[in-house]
């Protein structure tokens, strides 16, 4: 989503009350249902968009007192908006500054001591001094591999992996491998949907409230970005389980490290698409009893 005025503005009054991640998977939500790809700037549809679907995925998501406060911020703002005049600019933002007349600064490289190739009780070894009169900060060579460190992070990121899909009624599969979703979709008896996009994904969230759902997120050929699904994370329904496939280290980090929804997630090796029916099979006869 590019950054545009009406965009800021409501990014700023949903981050006033809530997080990032929040005010993202608000704005999926409130463009999914308007049927819009990206938030409008002009015309009466600014104030469409605030009053029908942003509204109601603020009062899903922050509760219909938070919303309203919210609600009451923007409607000023994006009246002049839906007028055609510009809108006010962001409170982050500063006009640039001028270069005329105004001698362009030299840059200045902070150097840490603890990084000096100097050895204890000796005095430290300065780098020489660079052809723009600054002196390089020394850099360490990097540790070899196998001595590296670990944090707990690392070490969770390289816990055992889970074997089994959790069991389901309905198999949500978001990938673009069309050979993974062919070998699912012709498993009999099994009820499989199959999507390509952020749309189609918060829509099968939505149907996933009054049955048992996997989502079943493919990492290697993913329909969206993982940063998407975990913004969608905290409004997916108690009845929907995630398995991620094949994630790589970056993945397991950033879901690692966001807040919403991350416990109970089930986390698979990458396989192949028969490998896949196969998990998917089990599952669903381990569901029907």
């Amino acid at each position: 989503m590019s950054s545009t005025p009406v965009q800021r503005a409501i990014t700023e009054a949903i981050e006033a009350a809530a997080s990032t991640e929040a005010r993202v998977s608000i704005l999926i939500r409130a463009l999914g249902r308007s049927g819009l790809a990206r938030v409008p700037e002009r015309g009466p549809e600014v104030l469409r968009f605030l009053e029908g679907p942003l509204l109601d995925a603020l009062i899903e998501r922050l509760g219909p007192t938070v919303a309203t406060e919210i609600g009451d911020q923007l409607r000023p703002v994006l009246r002049m908006a839906s007028r055609g005049s510009n809108v006010a600019p962001s409170r982050t933002s500063r006009p640039p500054p001028s270069d005329a007349g105004v001698e362009p600064r030299p840059t200045l490289r902070v150097i840490d001591p603890a990084r000096f190739d100097a050895l204890d009780g000796e005095t430290p070894k300065l780098s020489p001094i660079d052809s723009s009169g600054v002196r390089p900060t020394p850099m360490r060579p990097l540790p070899e591999r196998d001595h590296a460190s670990h944090t707990a992070a690392t070490r969770r990121m390289e816990q055992h992996k889970d074997e089994a899909i959790p069991p389901a009624a309905v198999f949500v599969l978001a990938t673009l491998d069309d050979a993974l979703t062919a070998a699912v979709e012709q498993l009999p008896n099994v009820r499989v949907r199959r999507v390509r996009g952020l749309f189609e994904l918060v829509d099968a969230s939505d149907e996933a409230r009054d049955r048992i759902t996997t989502l079943v997120f493919d990492c290697s050929q993913p329909p969206v970005h993982v940063a998407s699904l975990l913004a969608l994370a905290a409004d997916m329904p108690e009845p929907m389980q995630v398995a991620v496939i094949g994630a790589t280290k970056l993945d397991l980090s950033a879901i690692y490290a966001s807040p919403e929804r991350t416990i109970g997630w089930h986390y698979l090796d990458r396989m192949t698409a028969a490998e896949l029916a196969a998990k998917i099979a089990v599952a669903a006869r381990a569901f029907g009893g």
